[in-house]
């Protein structure tokens, strides 16, 4: 988005139209908008209504002397010249240009100051929203905590599981081999064998382990001490 002074001094432009453009884009912005970005706007805004304040008493300021003396010699627009009686039209047109631009640069200011009067009013939240939020932080690192003592345990737990399917595997073998010619009474349903991914709990774990399991360790003492008491 332009500067407000470059876009409502723009040559021919609608200010009207340029302003409710404007604020629109600055209304979809708010939102999201942090509040070091939200006081730089207002203070960049600021900056181009002192310039332009400025700008119109410098003309002013020749405009008068042209009428009193008949010329200026004036610094403008980057460079030295003498103005005379026939540039008083063009000046007195700027200034009112200027001032046009002003008034409206001035009602896109409103818009700023009045999002900021809402977080004022907002902020009275602040102590409440920070302890809130310290909470949910150490909330979730007690169950950052359990989730990295559960996936070490699921680790354990499929390595007896495999020790136990080898084992059942090797008896179903020598079985095999001992069994006589009459039929094998029927089975229980047979729990062996199913595909455990280690792939998935050692991912689960790499991303875990840098999880500070102090807290989880303290609280299993607690549990203990609890418990022999």
């Amino acid at each position: 988005m332009d500067s407000a002074r470059k876009a409502y001094s723009m040559y021919g432009a609608n200010p009207k139209r340029v302003y409710d453009g404007r604020r629109g884009t600055i209304r979809r912005q708010l939102p999201a908008m942090p509040g070091n970005e939200l006081q730089r706007r207002i203070n960049d805004l600021n900056e181009e209504i002192t310039s332009l304040k400025e700008e119109n008493e410098r003309l002013q300021g020749f405009i008068t002397e042209i009428k009193r003396e008949g010329s200026v010699d004036a610094y403008l627009d980057g460079m030295h010249r003498t103005l005379t009686k026939s540039n008083v039209g063009i000046l007195e047109l700027r200034v009112h240009g200027n001032k046009q631009a002003l008034k409206w640069m001035q009602r896109e200011k409103r818009v700023w100051l009045w999002e900021i009067r809402l977080r004022k009013t907002a902020a009275v939240k602040l102590p409440f929203m920070r302890h809130q939020r310290a909470s949910l932080n150490k909330k979730a690192h007690q169950l950052l905590c359990e989730m990295r003592s559960l996936s070490l345990e699921l680790a354990k737990l499929r390595e007896d599981y495999q020790k136990t399917c080898s084992e059942h595997y090797g008896l179903g073998r020598e079985l095999e081999k001992l069994n006589s010619d009459r039929e094998e009474p029927a089975a229980d349903r047979v729990w062996t064998g199913f595909p455990i991914p280690s792939e998935a709990i050692q991912k689960l774990n790499k991303s875990l382990e840098a999880v500070d399991l102090r807290e989880q360790k303290k609280r299993l003492h607690r549990l203990l001490r609890i418990r022999s008491k």
